[in-house]
């Protein structure tokens, strides 16, 4: 997989873990959740595995079904600067849909062939095999291997540290 050159991340559940703001996610409460984002954590590993891949010149794009104030919350709580972000109101089609991974592409202005794509859920995988690149399962989120395997994910890691081993 030599050829990487962008990695795009779903949010919550695989770069970070964020369900302690879930009820309030669920209940549409975004001024508790931006008030909430310490009780956030990020999974082993992720924050520097995204500084690794961009000193190698990878660039990195988030795509989160989340509002964009509380992803860049989240995010600046926790000093992950990826190099694009697509959140809920910035495109019309939310994942499934390959629409917001597409956006995300053009953005980070690469070929989708030069691209992975790594998420937790069975709608982050179907995106980005709509959008035609590859996808990478992550066990530690809400969905199970079995489930991510049936959704098209053409690789499953246990770590961050195993996405390295890939690039």
């Amino acid at each position: 997989m030599n050829h990487i050159q962008g990695v795009v991340f779903d949010l919550d559940e695989t770069l970070l873990d964020t369900s302690s703001l879930k009820p309030m996610r669920d209940k549409r409460d975004w001024k508790t959740c931006y008030r909430s984002v310490n009780l956030t954590q990020h999974y082993n590993g992720g924050k520097e595995v995204i500084e690794t891949l961009q000193l190698k010149g990878i660039k990195i794009g988030i795509v989160t079904n989340s509002p964009r104030k509380y992803a860049e919350s989240v995010l600046n709580y926790h000093g992950i600067k990826p190099d694009y972000l697509v959140a809920y109101h910035d495109c019309k089609y939310k994942k499934p849909h390959p629409g917001p991974i597409e956006m995300c592409i053009q953005g980070l202005e690469l070929s989708k062939k030069a691209f992975l794509g790594i998420g937790d859920d069975i709608r982050d995988i179907k995106a980005y095999k709509s959008a035609g690149i590859e996808a990478v399962g992550v066990v530690w989120g809400v969905h199970t291997e079995k489930e991510l395997i049936t959704a098209g994910a053409d690789i499953i890691i246990n770590s961050f540290n195993e996405l390295l081993t890939l690039i």
